[in-house]
C-alpha cells in the first residue's frame, strides 16, 4: 500500500470509484428515528443527527457517512464498506436488553435502534473494524454482551 493511502474493506461501494473517494476514511455514524422533526412549515419522520458527529469525522479528515436504524442483518454488509464506525449518543439503550426493569429515569424505548446497532456492534467486532461510542454509543457495546450495567449508586 502507497504511504498516504487509507486500507478498505473487500467490498466496495458500487459505481464509486477509489479515486472518487480519495484516500479519505470512510466513517459510519449512526442515527435515530424522530417521529415529527420539524424544519419549516413541515413536520415529518427524519433520520437525525447533531452535526458536531459529521463535522469532527469531516475535521478529523474522514468521510461521514449517515446509518439510520435498518433491518439487523444488513449491519454486515454496511459494515465491510466502512473504515471505522461510530455510535452516536442518545436515548438509553432498553433495559429489557440486559434483563433489567425500566427505571423511571429512562427515555421512552427505541427498540428498532437497539436492534440496529446491536447488530453494527456485532458486525464490527466480527471484521475488526474500529469502533467509537459516545454516551449511549459506548454502552451499546457493553449492553449488546448482555452484562448489566455497573450499578450507579
Amino acid at each position: 500500500m502507497e504511504p498516504g493511502t487509507v486500507a478498505r474493506g473487500e467490498e466496495r461501494w458500487s459505481g464509486v470509484s477509489e479515486a472518487a473517494w480519495g484516500a479519505e476514511p470512510v466513517i459510519g455514524i449512526s442515527t435515530y428515528w424522530e417521529a415529527e422533526a420539524r424544519w419549516g412549515e413541515w413536520t415529518l419522520p427524519a433520520a437525525l443527527l447533531p452535526a458536531q458527529y459529521p463535522a469532527l469525522v469531516r475535521k478529523a479528515g474522514g468521510t461521514a457517512v449517515l446509518l439510520p436504524p435498518d433491518a439487523p442483518a444488513h449491519a454486515a454488509r454496511l459494515v465491510a464498506r466502512l473504515d471505522g464506525l461510530v455510535l452516536a449518543g442518545g436515548a438509553d439503550v432498553d433495559p429489557a436488553r440486559y434483563g433489567a426493569a425500566r427505571e423511571p429515569e429512562c427515555g421512552p424505548p427505541a427498540p428498532e435502534r437497539d436492534a440496529w446497532e446491536l447488530a453494527l456492534v456485532a458486525a464490527a467486532l466480527a471484521s475488526g473494524t474500529p469502533l467509537l461510542g459516545f454516551c449511549r454509543g459506548d454502552a451499546v457495546p457493553e449492553r449488546g454482551a448482555w452484562r448489566a450495567p455497573a450499578p450507579a449508586n
